[in-house]
């Protein structure tokens, strides 16, 4: 009855890039970076990236207990803002929350896309078949709205780039939006 199990995981961690992530902006209470497309933003030590995300580089580069004040997708690029201590990440935080923030998408699509477009499918998550979570529309999900706010440009291989604004923040919401309305990620 006073069985116990001991397991024991080793994951290597992927090589670190000796590349510094750029710093948009920074002052004593705040830090702007450009996160670059294929790293997490928090430490993810199952998934084998400690020092390979955004918050462990920038620890490399000097910058100490930094609280990312929300999360931008492993697959995608943007402005990542960060806070340096307790009272920045919550004012930060409480903007984001009442929407004082607003946040900007682009994204290059299959197709051309209506502008003024608002796709309102329900979103939810379920487990792939090799275990991964993965966002869907569901009609059992969470309300959610994304808007097509202008396309910037249409190019000769049939693609669009387009200015896309969210009304909710919901995991993997502009793919699942877009791919939804028949525009799917390039």
């Amino acid at each position: 009855d006073d069985d116990r199990v001991r397991i024991i995981v080793h994951v290597h961690e992927r090589a670190v890039p000796e590349v510094a992530i750029p710093i948009i902006y920074e002052d004593d209470d705040y830090l702007a970076v450009s996160k670059p497309s294929g790293l997490d933003v928090f430490a993810n030590p199952s998934g084998g990236s400690v020092r390979l995300s955004v918050v462990g580089m920038l620890e490399a580069q000097g910058y100490k207990g930094l609280k990312p004040a929300h999360r931008i997708d492993k697959p995608v690029s943007g402005v990542l803002c960060l806070a340096r201590n307790k009272r920045a990440i919550s004012r930060l935080q409480r903007c984001i929350k009442r929407r004082k923030v607003n946040k900007t998408y682009l994204a290059r699509t299959r197709g051309k896309p209506t502008v003024a477009a608002k796709i309102t499918a329900p979103l939810g998550t379920s487990m792939d078949d090799r275990g991964r979570q993965i966002a869907t529309v569901r009609d059992d999900g969470k309300a959610s709205g994304t808007v097509i706010r202008d396309i910037l440009a249409t190019h000769q291989d049939g693609t669009s780039t387009v200015v896309v604004e969210l009304l909710t923040g919901r995991y993997h919401q502009i793919r699942c939006h877009l791919n939804h309305a028949g525009w799917p990620i390039a």
